[in-house]
């Protein structure tokens, strides 16, 4: 049996299951195949049936595959941990009151049933559960930034510019530089140039993070980038990236001392998530978020950009098209919250 066991979860089929499972777009597909079986209590009972003869199997079913057929509908397949059960229990043969039956979840808390409510398709700027229409067209964009969305303003690119309504002219990006260099260009521009622009898109940090600056320092200059904005044209909707994950970078601290830089960067970006909590931004813009969240870091080790993303090879900076893309979701975003 042991050995069944073993020739089961190592065989391909279950690879496969495994694969199919883990992209979240399958899991709609999987639900409805599941919801449509008949007779389905008879079915359930023979995948359980199947479980319970394979030592080992309800373990990895536990572990990797709980939180999904929860999600769909086959929570039955996952035994509920201890100290978690409902009601009495048996002690010595006699039957007594659980004392855990009666604690109510506490607030932070979710039952199960508001587990199962939660969306499975991510919100992050690269995936969600809505699709941008071809036909939206944002108001002109002003896109201010580092070398990370200087790469949008290049000749070849100029349809990212047009799905976007930014050019080289509402481009104040520039490789090497960092928010202090952003601040100057914004404060030095007149009113007049900011009085067509609908969105303003933010990305510095990621060279601010190789120099000595402490996380408050470079925090203080996105965030007075943000009222110089909103001082210039107040209507305008001031979009914010979080610092992107840069391992391979060899720039300044992120070559000499990378746990350090990362420890700022998960500061800074809980900062800028913050800020739109408490108005001082309209959207972030959440490249540091984990690909399978609709970001641009790897599902594996966060601190590294996805390898899909890479721009030719170049781990560093982001691919130019995943770059638009992820603006022009935000831009979409905040525009059907307006609507």
């Amino acid at each position: 049996m042991k050995k069944k066991s073993a020739e089961i979860l190592n065989s391909p089929e279950l690879a496969a299951m495994d694969g199919f499972i883990s992209k979240m777009e399958n899991l709609p597909k999987l639900k409805e195949v599941i919801e449509s079986a008949e007779p389905q209590p008879k079915w359930q009972a023979m995948i359980a049936g199947f479980a319970s003869q394979f030592p080992g199997l309800d373990k990895y079913i536990n572990e990797y595959f709980g939180p999904v057929l929860e999600s769909i509908g086959l929570g039955f397949l996952v035994k509920p941990k201890k100290g978690k059960e409902e009601g009495k229990k048996e002690v010595k043969g006699k039957k007594t009151e659980g004392k855990k039956a009666d604690k109510k979840p506490a607030e932070s808390e979710e039952t199960p049933e508001e587990e199962k409510k939660k969306p499975i398709i991510p919100e992050g700027p690269l995936d969600g559960p809505e699709q941008v229409p071809e036909s939206f067209r944002p108001g002109k964009t002003l896109i201010t930034s580092d070398s990370n969305f200087a790469v949008l303003e290049a000749n070849m690119h100029k349809d990212l510019q047009e799905i976007l309504n930014t050019s080289p002219q509402e481009m104040l990006s520039k490789g090497s530089m960092q928010s202090s260099w952003g601040l100057n260009q914004l404060r030095s521009k007149p009113a007049e140039y900011f009085k067509d622009l609908e969105y303003a898109v933010i990305g510095f940090g990621s060279n601010d993070l190789g120099s000595d600056d402490s996380a408050e320092t470079i925090w203080g200059r996105l965030n007075e980038i943000a009222q110089v904005l909103k001082e210039k044209n107040p209507n305008i909707k001031v979009l914010m990236a979080t610092i992107p994950p840069a391992k391979g970078n060899t720039y300044g601290l992120w070559g000499s001392n990378f746990d350090l830089v990362e420890e700022k960067r998960a500061e800074i970006n809980k900062r800028i998530k913050q800020a739109q909590i408490d108005g001082q931004i309209d959207e972030v813009i959440d490249l540091a978020a984990k690909h399978q969240e609709g970001g641009l870091a790897d599902d594996k080790d966060p601190s590294a950009m996805a390898k899909t993303f890479w721009r030719h090879g170049d781990r560093v900076h982001a691919k130019a098209d995943a770059l638009a893309k992820a603006v022009r979701r935000t831009q979409y975003k905040n525009s059907t919250k307006a609507a």
